[in-house]
């Protein structure tokens, strides 16, 4: 997102998420609550459909694609935002720690994003982005 961003462009962005006293921070922060949630049920359903099916990898690959259909991606992306507006830092922590939300699990959830970024089409671009979002975790 803010690699996109040109000259003043990566400051505008960064004050979005800081006026009106970060409504739109805590925005990102239910809303990842939110989806934490609704990924914990499905991973609950998960975890007991595996116990009745043993498989391979198109078991694991359905698994992922119902994690994703269950709200993975929208927290994946939630996540990311996170990450990237962390250059307003000390806000980002006290509103997190307000909201009780994990900062391990956006961690988590932003490691196995960049596990799945793009495809094999493209290896230079995905192991840019990938070098730059772990770079991004590693600092958060």
């Amino acid at each position: 997102m803010l690699r996109n961003c040109k000259g003043s462009q990566p400051q505008r962005l960064l004050s979005k998420f800081t006026e009106n006293d970060h409504d739109k921070f805590d925005r990102l922060v239910e809303l990842n609550l939110k989806y934490l949630d609704k990924l914990e049920i499905i991973d609950r359903d998960i975890n007991q459909q595996s116990l009745i099916l043993i498989g391979g990898d198109k078991e694991v690959e359905n698994k992922y694609l119902k994690r994703l259909s269950g709200g993975l991606f929208s927290l994946e992306m939630i996540d990311y935002i996170i990450l990237e507006v962390s250059a307003i830092k000390q806000c980002v922590i006290q509103i997190l720690n307000i909201r009780s939300a994990p900062m391990k699990s956006i961690r988590n959830v932003v490691r196995e994003y960049v596990e799945n970024l793009g495809d094999d089409a493209d290896f230079e671009w995905k192991e840019n982005e990938q070098a730059h979002i772990l770079s991004s975790v590693d600092c958060f």
